[in-house]
């Protein structure tokens, strides 16, 4: 990798702490201290270095043609920009502004040319927006009333309770269990992703 002097102000676009990386060259010592690292003979540098959520990633390809979602707490944009470069208009949002402009450099990055609306705001706004699909990972579950969502579909995708009983965190009212997935009428399911356990509700169309 060649850009090591900006990779550090570009830290949102590296995988979760722990993953393996192969690089190019001599790296520095934090990256390192945070990876597991091998060097590489070669490589162009252009290689998206984060994967999207693999809920999110079967949701959206199992539709006939992407439409219309609204990315709900977005970010640094990894999803919104995912999504946007496979076709679909993003509205994309999340209270940090500075997130917000970290995903529109990814968009410039990865997807230029794609259609995101970035957008600051709080959970009230995420409901404005009429959409096909619905998204919102490890965001504050019990603040989001799925009827009060105008989106033909939703999906979240937040920690299990599995992962409260091995960490400890977050607060237990923002766990996706199998409780809350009866209250919402909506498929119920866990995965394994890189470090941490995470489950999902997911609300199909009728």
């Amino acid at each position: 990798m060649a850009e090591w002097p900006d990779l550090e102000m570009r830290r949102h676009e590296l995988p979760p702490r722990g993953s393996a990386l192969g690089v190019v060259g001599d790296p520095p010592g934090w990256l390192r201290e945070t990876f597991d690292v091998s060097v590489v003979e070669e490589g162009d540098g252009k290689l998206r270095l984060w994967t999207v959520n693999p809920v999110l990633e079967r949701v959206a390809r199992e539709r006939n043609q992407p439409g219309t979602v609204i990315d709900l707490g977005c970010g640094q944009g990894r999803d919104a920009v995912w999504l946007a470069a496979n076709g679909w208009h993003v509205i994309a949002v999340d209270h940090l502004p500075d997130a917000i402009e970290r995903g529109r450099d990814l968009q410039a990055r990865y997807a230029p040319g794609s259609v995101i609306q970035w957008e600051v705001g709080d959970l009230a706004d995420w409901q404005s927006h009429p959409a096909e699909l619905a998204y919102m990972a490890y965001g504050p579950t019990h603040r989001l009333d799925p009827r009060a969502v105008t989106a033909t579909e939703v999906l979240v995708v937040g920690f299990s309770q599995a992962h409260y009983d091995r960490h400890g965190k977050p607060n237990p009212i923002d766990l996706v269990t199998p409780n809350l997935a009866a209250t919402w009428n909506a498929e119920y399911g866990e995965l394994n992703q890189t470090d941490r356990l995470a489950a999902f509700l997911h609300r199909k169309p009728d």
